[in-house]
């Protein structure tokens, strides 16, 4: 009995090890000469984490750096910049796995920094959330990816609760979502998403500005590959809250951007929400919205609203627009399939746009194959009265189609 009871023990106070080792946090101090993740000195128990949770600047530790450079490794919960504390995760080469939640700045209950180098051939995969700036305090996020590098999440939000802020700049690389991913979420949270390369992709959803009159989300293409798997909402009230604010703004001709389902632009469920979609030129144009689903304006007289701003007037083509009795139909929303429902606050149909320069067009929203968003754009000077009657006598309505190339 009494050699059976000392078997148990043994196994009791095993199980404990390793339910204790199961459980463990490591936490990156920057301790060795170096600061190499691989480098078990910087780590507070002496060893480089696996499969247990991480955090890289806790607390009092802050201001640390942990650089990830080769091979594969995977940890439950990753954490950068949180309780207080400030770090950086610089990832160039390898690949590294959270198998729980990721979080770029969480939990502070005052300033403080959090940030994501992904860059070279590295890799964070998230096969659960991503998130950057959650709960507390007010973190400051960043998330840089280039290169080939790339972030890959099940669900992605970017810049959530209580005053945080997130931006990511993608000028390469893939970042990615299965499901979807949020730009600026409630508690007036402040975020930016910076595309100028690469290739973005919402696996569902992708929402900028979600819940909260004092939340905003911005997302800014000026090159690059922008996918939306599903929907699209711009400026969106939900849980019970306010309305968000959300911009999306696209600038110049070198991006695309794509959205698979329905766009929304000001939500459908709150008053104050606001979805703004602005549009700037380079010598190729603009960027268009292509929407293979339904468009859905609001004009702000019923629930939430919606606004335009365009300037073309870098726009290679700009000086010549309505020139020589010409109609230009320039494009800005390429609705593939479907209809186009309601109107820019205070645009409807046939409505004055400032183009820039002092010059000016006229709205349609039935405009391309007949569920366009165009710009009609005419000649603004008063003509001499003999080009009048020539114009009378020859083809008055030739239209030239204006888009990005």
């Amino acid at each position: 009995m009494k050699k059976r009871t000392i078997q148990f023990a043994i196994i009791a106070g095993l199980t404990l090890a390793i339910s204790s080792h199961v459980h463990a946090q490591g936490i990156f101090d920057d301790g060795g000469a170096d600061s190499n993740w691989t480098t078990g000195a910087n780590w507070d128990d002496g060893n480089v984490p696996s499969g247990i949770n991480v955090n890289i600047g806790d607390g009092a530790i802050t201001g640390v750096t942990a650089d990830f450079d080769a091979g594969t490794s995977t940890v439950g919960d990753l954490r950068v910049g949180v309780n207080g504390g400030s770090g950086a995760l610089n990832i160039d080469a390898g690949t590294l796995t959270s198998t729980g939640w990721a979080f770029i700045g969480a939990d502070n209950t005052a300033p403080t920094t959090a940030e994501l180098n992904l860059s070279g051939t590295g890799s964070l995969v998230t096969p659960q959330r991503f998130y950057s700036g959650l709960n507390g305090g007010t973190t400051s996020s960043r998330v840089n990816v280039s290169d080939s590098a790339s972030l890959v999440s099940d669900v992605s939000v970017f810049g959530s609760n209580a005053g945080n802020t997130g931006v990511v700049n993608q000028s390469g690389g893939v970042v990615s979502s299965n499901q979807w991913t949020t730009v600026g979420e409630g508690g007036g949270a402040d975020s930016t998403y910076n595309l100028s390369g690469g290739q973005f992709t919402a696996g569902s959803d992708l929402t900028v500005g979600q819940a909260d009159a004092n939340t905003q989300g911005t997302f800014n293409v000026t090159g690059g590959t922008g996918t939306v798997g599903a929907n699209l909402f711009v400026g969106r009230g939900e849980f019970g809250g306010g309305g968000a604010t959300g911009d999306l703004n696209l600038t110049g001709s070198a991006g695309t951007f794509s959205v698979l389902g329905n766009a929304t632009f000001g939500s459908t469920a709150a008053t104050d929400a606001i979805g703004n979609l602005n549009f700037v030129a380079d010598s190729g144009g603009v960027t268009t919205l292509d929407v293979s689903g339904f468009l859905t304006l609001n004009d702000g007289s019923g629930v939430g609203s919606s606004n335009l701003t365009v300037d073309l007037t870098a726009d290679s083509a700009f000086s010549t627009f309505g020139t020589s009795g010409t109609l230009t139909e320039y494009l800005l929303v390429d609705n593939l399939n479907n209809a186009t429902t309601g109107n820019f606050a205070g645009l409807t149909e046939g409505a004055t746009v400032n183009i820039g320069g002092g010059q000016t067009g006229t709205i349609s929203y039935f405009g391309g194959d007949g569920n366009d968003v165009v710009l009609n754009i005419f000649v603004t000077a008063v003509p001499e009265p003999s080009a009048v009657i020539f114009t009378s006598l020859g083809l008055i309505g030739l239209v030239v189609r204006r888009r990005r190339s």
